[in-house]
């Protein structure tokens, strides 16, 4: 499991557990369209997501963009079973569910995050780190 960490709206951080995939270049991972971390994640993108390793730990900076091309959202949606088996999120009409949300009432976000930045911590004796940055896309 990966965490978020985001500017809340008086500027502190906001850090949070999400499930994230790797899609296109990017971290991808979903909310509820009424959390904390979708309104401080429209109000300023900026955020980092830490993805924990056996052997490394790796800190990606970047800023999180909205998913609403469909045909995305279907291929996000497909990769979270093979990550974490219990869950098995769908595409309908566009729109990211939960799987229990046999109602269709309640569409999530999709925000994916194209690192600007990548830091990686190694585990082994020694603690090694390293950066690489990316041209903005």
């Amino acid at each position: 499991m990966a965490e978020l960490a985001a500017a809340g709206r008086d500027g502190g951080p906001h850090v949070v557990p999400v499930l994230g995939v790797w899609s296109e270049g990017s971290v991808c991972f979903n909310t509820g369209r009424a959390t904390r971390k979708a309104r401080d994640l429209e109000r300023n993108g900026g955020c980092a997501v830490t993805v924990p390793a056996d052997d490394v730990d790796l800190v990606l900076e970047g800023t999180a963009h909205l998913v609403r091309d469909g045909d995305r959202l279907q291929r996000v949606a497909e990769l979270f079973p093979a990550k974490y088996p219990w869950w098995h999120p769908f595409v309908r009409d566009g729109e990211f569910y939960d799987p229990a949300d046999t109602e269709l009432s309640e569409p999530r976000y999709v925000f994916a995050v194209m690192p600007t930045t990548v830091f990686a911590f190694g585990k082994e004796k020694g603690f090694s780190a390293t950066r690489w940055r990316f041209p903005m896309g």
